[in-house]
């Protein structure tokens, strides 16, 4: 095992874990210069139906390494703010991307999470059943081929979690901003590290794949 990546990784999560990014908002927006955004809104915990919710931490992480990587936008949560942008009625979190995504020029939106290892997915991709995607299955093939190449083989499309609640966050942003809003499902066996760097790196990867197609089609 990698032990200097492992340290990296978890020197990334700290703050997320703790939730000690300094500032009093729950959520923080890093701008890019392409035309893909990329978002974490369980990178912290979440309350839920009056009760918290474990935080999908590494989401979080990945997000701001694919920033640095790719140059890509990116919102996450830094904070429990008693809430859960991808559940309550209206979300502060929702309500901004939406507006940033218009004022920025985004057209391809990904949300990540992260899902059981007892799933048999590897990864599922939520497309509100082709709603939030404009029916573009085709790109979302693309996004499929890209994972296999690298090794990330067991895969889904809205398999368990679709994303067609219309509280998602995908499902917020391809309504009231009308772009590509997709949510990737990652399992956790491929992210935890104490079973080696190997899936989490193939997940990374892949997903600075995706960016980067995305921003030569758009070129």
């Amino acid at each position: 095992m990698d032990k200097d990546l492992v340290a990296f990784i978890d020197e990334l999560e700290t703050p997320f874990l703790n939730e000690s990014f300094g500032t009093e908002r729950s959520f923080s927006i890093e701008t890019g210069n392409n035309p893909v955004m990329l978002s974490a809104p369980h990178s912290v915990t979440q309350w839920r139906l009056n009760a918290i919710k474990q935080g999908e931490y590494r989401s979080g992480t990945i997000a701001r390494v694919l920033h640095s990587a790719t140059r890509c936008h990116v919102i996450y949560k830094t904070r429990n703010d008693r809430d859960d942008a991808n559940f309550d009625h209206e979300n502060p979190y929702r309500t901004e991307a939406v507006q940033y995504i218009k004022d920025h020029h985004v057209e391809y939106f990904i949300d990540l999470h992260i899902m059981s290892s007892s799933r048999p997915h590897d990864i599922d991709f939520g497309t509100g059943r082709g709603a939030n995607i404009n029916g573009n299955y085709g790109l979302v093939a693309r996004f499929a081929d890209i994972f296999s190449e690298n090794g990330v083989s067991h895969l889904g499309v809205d398999k368990v979690f679709t994303a067609a609640n219309s509280r998602t966050v995908s499902a917020t942003v391809a309504k009231h901003a009308g772009i590509f809003a997709i949510q990737i499902e990652m399992n956790w066996r491929l992210l935890d590290t104490s079973r080696g760097t190997g899936g989490f790196l193939r997940v990374v990867k892949s997903l600075e794949r995706i960016v980067d197609f995305l921003n030569k089609g758009w070129e």
